[in-house]
């Protein structure tokens, strides 16, 4: 039996709903709508790509999802072919941590201080 291979799967149903929220927002200069936040808070991880346009920030989406689809299907294999953890593999996992309790920081900050009309 198949297994569903989630690194194609993800990327491409959260570009579909990446972009179908997109175009619910409506004008991106207009306000931040509802289904912006949510297109926003699905693809945190890629957020910062967005100064560099839409086409830019999609593949950024497609990227990360990719490598969680991946993480999610590589986590079925047997410890015996996993490969022990490294120095490097322990140092981007603190820098991830990291990256995480800085961007909830900034999420925590603009809930107090909403900045969304300017």
């Amino acid at each position: 039996m198949r297994k569903l291979k989630l690194a194609i799967v993800l990327p491409v149903a959260q570009l579909l709903v990446a972009t179908i929220l997109l175009r619910l927002a409506g004008p991106p200069d207009f306000y931040v709508a509802s289904p912006r936040l949510i297109y926003w808070g699905l693809n945190a991880p890629v957020l910062l790509l967005r100064i560099f346009g839409e086409p830019v920030f999609l593949v950024g989406v497609i990227l990360v999802w990719y490598l969680v689809g991946r993480a999610i299907d590589e986590r079925g294999v047997s410890k015996s072919q996993t490969r022990p953890k490294t120095v490097e593999a322990i140092l981007v996992a603190v820098l991830l941590l990291a990256l995480g309790g800085f961007l909830f920081y900034l999420g925590l900050r603009d809930f107090q201080e909403p900045t969304w009309g300017n």
